[in-house]
């Protein structure tokens, strides 16, 4: 209050009235003292004079007398009212309406940007803890007008801020009030009282230099070539123009130039090599990634010699041996994602419930996804990972080129794809080289995976996202490019990272996209229309393929023969069993009605009659009659099912039944 600085506006003056007014009523004769202030407040009346300087200083006396400010009564309820405004914040301790001490600070530069909800709440943060030797151990009521911090202990905790101040509000009893903003008048004017009028604030404007940078500067030194190159810019800036030479780095079309004093090429090497973006990538791969930054004239042999040497690579990597023979290439799709092969990489330990991984490449591209899998999985589990994770980026492809596991070759999965119209090619037996580039992908992940987990092998879950990105972003010698890299037409490039592009006639947007919304089209712009084959009454075709086994079970007092029937498309495990006679007339042409079954290990003749006994087939008790003709009945059906049985013997099968 009295480092207050002389107002010079009406509005300054207001301010510094509205404080004083909120306390009237603990000043004796407060209209009158100020009434030459009030008078200044009248439209185009503000003329600063003694009078008004007189009546300024003693108003600003007075507020500072005992009188004014209370004592404070430790068994009273504490208030502190708060605001921020600006570059200030004010703040107000009372009781009983009677002021007990005043709080007006500048925001530091640093504070200058929060948001208004983080100045306000700096301010609060900033009073409790100034008075905290008042508060602690009593309740007490902060009153501020942001309505939102009425609820500061039950809002969610975003930013770094509110988890660092909130924890300086532990421990206290207190309760947080709305009061409008014209109604808490004092700690408004606190925050925007001016102080130190006139005096500038400079602030240091400071770069951050890398510190490799001062290694490349040391490492010309001793180098005869760049040394030379560098004096001669220096004195010529004309001369040598592929060279350019700004704060003393030297580069070579955008390059920079690297001298070989102090080990930095190393390090360079190393860091697009060794790391995990680097991969362990080969020779080719590690130079395509520091070629466009670097230059020395020895460094496709640095790289070469690195990459050979490395420790990690020769442990982990297997060796590329000419094969013998002649491999027949499959066709070249016209487009991406228009056939993709798949493969699993299994037998790796257990990471994050994970032991198994499907390998999903698109054989135009090279572009490659790598999805956890765990062990056992179905053909309905593989499906549901395809479609959830490719199928919804790339949708159906027309081809899939796949080896013949047991998913890939179960009845469900040829169904499945049979009615989108995908045509599912398989690898000959024993001959993993049909689908060599998945082969060849899972051995680059392989590496990958090795070479990050070497120490930590069931951490290999946590870079499987990685590798991925490796892959896609790793120069590819066959594309002479990187699978990331491919998918539309480009008429020009505008300006540094914007392009303009083909659009059909009737597009109603801009031609021109940035860079990062683009991606190269490789093939024609042909899009294949897949649509689901035909089949009749909306449901499956399937056949009987074989009889398994027989059996003879009782229903309703009497014996029923069944068949275990494997399906058309089905594998033994998938068999199920079926009355004799429903199949015998839905299926009159299938022969192998008469067939048996190496599937159990007794003979049918000598142990029917047993089954149909242990059964439970009992002939109720009442009625002498309606015995008699049950055990007629089953008589007969035991004959006629010995005498199949017979026949079968006879035809070289042998005949089981499984209870």
């Amino acid at each position: 209050m009295k480092n207050w600085l002389v107002p010079t506006s009406v509005k300054a003056l207001r301010g510094f009235l509205g404080l004083t007014g909120y306390y009237r009523k603990f000043i004796k004769g407060y209209g009158t003292i100020s009434k030459p202030l009030t008078s200044l407040l009248k439209k185009d009346a503000f003329n600063w004079n003694l009078e008004a300087e007189t009546t300024f200083n003693h108003l600003k006396e007075v507020m500072t007398r005992a009188l004014v400010l209370a004592l404070p009564n430790f068994s009273k309820l504490f208030i502190v009212e708060t605001d921020a405004c600006g570059k200030r914040i004010g703040a107000v301790l009372m009781q009983e309406g009677r002021p007990i001490a005043y709080l007006s600070k500048t925001l530091a530069a640093k504070n200058m940007g929060l948001s208004t909800y983080e100045k306000k709440f700096l301010a609060l943060l900033l009073a409790v803890t100034k008075w905290k030797h008042y508060l602690q151990g009593n309740h007490f009521v902060i009153r501020t007008d942001q309505k939102s911090l009425k609820h500061i202990l039950d809002q969610r905790i975003d930013s770094i801020l509110q988890q660092k101040w909130i924890t300086k509000l532990l421990g206290l009893s207190y309760e947080v009030q709305y009061k409008k903003g014209n109604e808490n008048r004092a700690a408004d004017a606190l925050s925007r009282v001016e102080h130190n009028r006139g005096e500038s604030q400079t602030n240091a404007i400071t770069t951050q230099i890398p510190l490799w940078l001062q290694d490349v500067q040391d490492s010309y030194e001793g180098n005869t070539l760049f040394q030379t190159i560098v004096q001669a810019k220096t004195l010529y800036n004309l001369a040598f123009p592929d060279y350019s030479y700004e704060a003393s780095i030297l580069r070579r079309k955008r390059r920079m130039c690297v001298g070989s004093h102090g080990g930095i090429r190393e390090k360079i090497i190393k860091s697009m090599h060794d790391s995990a973006l680097g991969g362990h990538s080969g020779i080719n791969g590690t130079y395509q990634r520091v070629k466009p930054l670097f230059y020395w004239p020895t460094l496709e042999g640095d790289v070469n010699t690195w990459v050979k040497e490395c420790e990690v690579c020769q442990r982990s990597k297997h060796e590329n041996i000419p094969y013998l023979g002649l491999l027949q290439p499959l066709p070249i799709p016209d487009q991406a994602w228009y056939c993709i092969s798949m493969d699993f990489i299994e037998g790796l330990p257990p990471s994050e419930g994970k032991d198994s991984i499907l390998v999903i490449v698109d054989r135009l591209a090279k572009y490659s996804h790598f999805l956890p899998l765990k062990h056992p999985y179905t053909a309905s589990s593989i499906a549901k990972t395809f479609f959830d994770n490719i199928y919804k980026l790339h949708g159906f492809p027309v081809s899939i080129v796949t080896d013949r596991d047991r998913v890939f070759t179960s009845r469900f999965w040829k169904e499945l794809f049979s009615m989108a119209g995908v045509s599912l090619d398989m690898s000959s037996a024993y001959h993993a080289q049909t689908d060599g580039q998945t082969e060849r992908v899972n051995q680059c992940l392989e590496n990958y995976l090795r070479c990050m987990c070497l120490q930590k092998p069931k951490k290999w879950a946590q870079w499987l996202t990685l590798a991925e990105f490796w892959f896609n972003t790793n120069f590819h010698k066959g594309l002479k490019t990187t699978p990331v890299s491919g998918l539309v037409w480009v008429l020009e490039k505008i300006g540094i990272v914007a392009y303009k592009l083909a659009l059909p006639p009737g597009s109603k947007i801009h031609p021109v996209f940035h860079v990062s919304l683009l991606k190269k089209k490789i093939g024609s712009m042909y899009f294949p229309s897949i649509s689901l084959p035909d089949f009749e009454d909306e449901v499956f075709k399937v056949y009987p393929s074989a009889i398994l086994a027989r059996r003879l079970i009782p229903r309703n007092n009497v014996g029923v023969p069944q068949v275990l029937i494997q399906w058309s498309h089905g594998s033994p495990d998938q068999a199920t069993w079926e009355d004799y006679k429903d199949m015998a007339a839905k299926f009159p042409g299938f022969n192998p009605w008469e067939q048996g079954s190496k599937k159990g290990g007794r003979d049918i003749a000598s142990t029917s009659r047993n089954a149909i006994l242990k059964g439970k087939c009992e002939i109720e008790r009442g009625d002498l009659g309606r015995q008699i003709k049950g055990r007629i009945e089953l008589g007969k059906q035991l004959r006629d099912f010995e005498r199949n049985a017979a026949v079968s013997r006879k035809s070289g099968n042998e005949v089981a039944i499984i209870s």
